[in-house]
């Protein structure tokens, strides 16, 4: 008796989770195509964006030029910050190779190899 009645909910219960997935799957669906069609939207309302600046004042032509000359002043401005940081790296790495190489020249007993590592912070 107790059998035929867990057996009955187990039943049921299996058949309440087959129609909850397929509710969840119905919802993905509808999730999924509603997300193409904002994707479709954006897409439009960019091109009708697009179409009604070439339209605009200035033509397409000299809106993008505007646009890719504003993008290289900002490049330039990147490119200036960085190169003092670059001269100082590339200063660095030039010292610090030409140190080691210097190194490598001694000899293992070479008292002028201990000079050199306690300068640069190394091991003898």
């Amino acid at each position: 008796m107790v059998y035929l009645r867990v057996r009955s909910e187990v039943e049921r219960l299996e058949s309440r989770a087959v129609s909850l997935r397929q509710r969840v799957a119905r919802i993905e669906g509808e999730l999924d195509r509603a997300g193409r069609r904002r994707e479709l939207a954006e897409s439009e309302a960019v091109a009708a964006l697009l179409r009604l600046e070439e339209a605009g004042p200035g033509n397409g032509g000299e809106t993008r030029l505007s646009w890719v000359s504003g993008i290289a002043q900002a490049l330039k401005a990147e490119t200036e910050e960085m190169l003092p940081l670059f001269r100082r790296r590339r200063r660095r790495k030039t010292t610090t190779r030409m140190l080691l190489s210097n190194w490598k020249q001694l000899g293992p007993g070479d008292p002028r190899a201990r000079l050199s590592a306690s300068r640069t912070g190394g091991q003898s």
